[in-house]
């Protein structure tokens, strides 16, 4: 009798034991596969905003978070719409020119042609306004000191930062023409300003200096607007605007001539 009752207990434990194991197994399983459906959840969140910091995220048709003025950017000039697509996440960005790599636009030993909308500066601020909107001027002054003194600290955004330290910003214009004076001075530039003649164009550039031109009303801008000139062709002169890859190309001096208000001259100091 006590056997067969000693025998009940052991049987009673074990089964005890059998349960609680079972138990801890169940919640240990539990568990796993709840981490496993948090992590299925987070994967494309990680990769939407990735994705959406590169401007590809899938709801680029909504821009209820963009201003106007960045709206507007991408309807005038669709290579940058991916900025505008991007914006509600560039514009949370603390941006510092300390930080920005400019090697691989230095790479290829010419003249690197920057936007004034990069995505590695353009929400950064630049008097009320943003480079993206109104940083023609120091991005066209970074083209020209990166490509004559190979400065890599001379970044648009720097430039901008330095423009502004020294009030060269004018709200509701842009960059003053002292920018491209005393500030290209700053960046280990020697400038002289040139008449508008296509023969003294030709000599700077043969001469191997680049041009910087600032622009009236007309095929660049509404208003006023910057842009480079980095070499001269038989059909003309090569141009490097800092807001479209469209209209960078090879531009007659007579489609110039009459839209710019006045044209400086560079080279390495």
């Amino acid at each position: 009798m006590k056997t067969k009752t000693r025998r009940t207990r052991i049987l009673g434990i074990s089964l005890l034991l059998l349960a609680v194991i079972a138990a801890g197994l169940f919640l240990a399983v539990g568990k796993w596969m709840e981490s496993r459906e948090e992590d299925a959840d987070a994967a494309p969140r990680r990769g939407n905003a990735a994705s959406e910091l590169r401007g590809e995220n899938p709801d680029t048709e909504r821009h209820e978070d963009v201003p106007e003025p960045i709206r507007t950017l991408a309807e005038k000039n669709p290579d940058a719409a991916p900025f505008v697509d991007a914006y509600p996440w560039l514009s949370l960005r603390t941006y510092s020119a300390e930080t920005i790599d400019l090697q691989n636009d230095l790479a290829s030993g010419e003249t690197p042609h920057l936007m004034q909308w990069d995505m590695r500066w353009g929400c950064a601020p630049y008097g009320e306004s943003v480079l993206a909107l109104s940083g023609c001027g120091p991005t066209c002054l970074s083209m020209t000191a990166l490509a004559l003194t190979g400065d890599e600290q001379a970044n648009p955004l720097a430039v901008a930062q330095y423009s502004m330290s020294q009030g060269w910003y004018v709200e509701g214009a842009g960059s003053s023409w002292e920018l491209m004076r005393a500030g290209a001075e700053h960046f280990g530039l020697v400038w002289e300003e040139i008449p508008l003649d296509e023969g003294a164009m030709r000599s700077a550039l043969d001469a191997g200096k680049m041009l910087i031109l600032s622009m009236l009303p007309g095929d660049f801008t509404e208003n006023g607007h910057f842009i480079v000139l980095c070499g001269s062709t038989p059909e003309g002169f090569s141009v490097l605007d800092p807001n479209s890859f469209a209209l960078s190309r090879v531009w007659s001096y007579d489609e110039l001539c009459a839209q710019i208000a006045n044209i400086w001259a560079y080279s390495a100091a």
